[in-house]
């Protein structure tokens, strides 16, 4: 009976590549969070007063911060507009109520 042994090694790679995948999915939706939390801080020392969603959405300067603003929130809800990663525990769905802001 032959062994076939690159059958597992290529088994391995595809995971790691998927994992791979996955990592900048979560790094990237996790570098737009911190910019939207940054950006909710500041606009709170700015107002004096807690935040909502509505408030951080609505607070772009011009039509460009307005978009990066939304750019931003495209990149925390995924593909489809629904939250990214909601199989994983603590990484999706608080933009919808504005309790992660």
């Amino acid at each position: 009976m032959p062994y076939f042994v690159h059958d597992f090694a290529d088994q391995l790679a595809s995971e790691l590549d998927e994992s791979r995948r996955e990592l900048e999915r979560v790094l990237d939706r996790t570098d737009a969070l911190a910019a939207l939390h940054t950006r909710a801080l500041d606009l709170a020392a700015e107002l004096k007063r807690p935040v909502t969603a509505d408030d951080l959405f609505r607070s772009g300067r011009d039509e460009k911060e307005s978009a990066a603003l939304r750019l931003l929130a495209d990149r925390v809800a995924g593909p489809g507009g629904n939250p990214a990663h909601d199989d994983l525990p603590g990484l999706g769905g608080r933009l919808d109520s504005g309790a992660g802001l």
